[in-house]
């Protein structure tokens, strides 16, 4: 079995998200557990703020259009970005997964394109 968080935001990152997501990623892998964090490819580049990668976890970066900072497209840059990981996390699974992986999100639109290929899926609810 492989635990896989698709985790939207930038990764790795000082933001809650990001230490929740290797903390629990890391359990896992303490436990044995193979575990892959399939982050988008919007990567952190802040200074020393950055929190390290989790011990015995891989990370996987899927090349996402970003187009934060635009002013134009500024109403539809997250929209554009979330379709392009959601994509990128439904071509990666369909590669590299198998029927014992267990993926992970609190992102409905990847879980959604996940779900089309792996069969054990996850939501985690963090508002409601």
């Amino acid at each position: 079995m492989r635990t896989i968080y698709l985790f939207y935001g930038r990764y790795p990152s000082e933001k809650a998200a990001a230490l929740y997501t290797s903390a629990a990623m890391e359990s896992f892998a303490e436990q044995g557990v193979e575990s892959v964090i399939v982050a988008s490819g919007r990567r952190y580049v802040g200074g020393e703020e950055n929190v390290p990668l989790p011990q015995g976890v891989r990370v996987h970066y899927i090349p996402t259009l970003d187009l934060y900072g635009i002013p134009i497209l500024e109403r539809i840059a997250h929209r554009i970005a979330l379709t392009t990981y959601s994509a990128g996390v439904w071509w990666y699974l369909f590669q590299k997964s198998s029927k014992e992986d267990v993926v992970f999100s609190h992102e409905l639109l990847p879980l959604w394109a996940a779900s089309l290929i792996a069969k054990k899926t996850v939501y985690e609810m963090h508002d409601f």
